[in-house]
């Protein structure tokens, strides 16, 4: 597999001009707590733990209420809740000492997280030189994404989410993200030498299953992994939907985003950065007038919704 994949990696170009309505949190448990750095800014994989933090840094919560202190310590710090909580005098001091760690360190708390969702190739088209992405999972001008932070199976002081007035309801498992600007992913470019290294690739991965494939079946075996590296600004409320889930609504902004050819990512295909360095930048500019134009549709409507 290296031999193969040293000779595609060098020459793969990526066509991006979007961003997917879907995307799921990646991995849990030890897997959850790994970071992506680049530079000088950490970007978190979704765990419940993590957005129960971000939920603080975009002042969701309310620092005087002691449910939200201990909801805190419930999703952060489950074992110590349960031996201490029957206590009333013991509790007490520790939900103070929760409330003024929270107050000293919300500034550290995250706010980038990068978030993984897997794609799938169909079939080559020689007219436009590109590995065409699999219809159901193209990316066509979506500004949307829905990401669940990764929930350990130890987690026993989280409770039933559809439970009303339950923990999930004031923290939301489940982030769903509206970035400023619509994107679109459609087809990797390359060449047809370049696209028969890819499906040899993924053909030998998928073994005896791959070899005697086609249509949706062969398709499902060509998956590449889509990461984005997105940073939250803004809350902007809640929304509980049919399934009786509540979801925290948040704007955000795209700052870059990778292409691996395995679920490991020891092979990328694609790279690139839309952050810019300058603190005038014109992305930054657009965001914060989207932002602006939403809280005001927000006032008019008198609600959050």
């Amino acid at each position: 597999m290296s031999m193969i994949l040293s000779r595609l990696l060098p020459v793969l170009v990526f066509s991006v001009m979007a961003m997917p309505a879907f995307a799921q949190g990646a991995g849990s448990g030890s897997e959850a707590d790994i970071v992506l750095a680049r530079e000088e800014y950490i970007y978190e994989r979704p765990t419940y733990q993590k957005f129960s933090q971000l939920y603080w840094a975009l002042n969701k919560l309310d620092i005087k209420d002691d449910a939200d202190i201990d909801d805190f310590m419930k999703i952060n710090e489950c074992s110590i809740f349960q031996e201490h909580n029957a206590d009333q005098f013991e509790w007490r001091a520790i939900r103070e000492s929760t409330r003024q760690y929270i107050k000293d360190n919300v500034k550290f708390f995250p706010t980038r997280f990068e978030i993984v969702q897997p794609l799938y190739l169909s079939e080559y088209d020689f007219e436009r030189g590109q590995y065409m992405i699999w219809e159901p999972y193209q990316i066509k001008g979506s500004k949307l994404f829905e990401v669940r932070g990764a929930i350990g199976a130890e987690d026993e002081c989280i409770g039933d989410p559809r439970k009303k007035g339950g923990i999930k309801r004031v923290y939301p498992d489940t982030v769903v993200a509206e970035l400023s600007r619509p994107l679109t992913i459609t087809g990797l470019e390359m060449s047809p030498d370049q696209a028969k290294i890819l499906s040899d690739m993924k053909a030998m991965l998928a073994g005896s299953d791959g070899a005697s494939a086609s249509g949706q079946a062969l398709y499902q075996t060509r998956e590449v992994y889509l990461v984005m590296r997105v940073k939250f600004f803004s809350w902007a409320g809640d929304k509980i939907g049919k399934d009786q889930i509540s979801r925290a609504r948040v704007l955000g902004a795209l700052e870059g985003l990778e292409i691996y050819a395995d679920r490991l990512r020891e092979y990328p295909l694609y790279s690139e950065e839309f952050r810019q360095r300058s603190s005038n930048d014109m992305a930054r500019k657009a965001l914060l007038e989207h932002i602006e134009k939403r809280r005001q549709r927000m006032e008019g409507n008198g609600d959050g919704n």
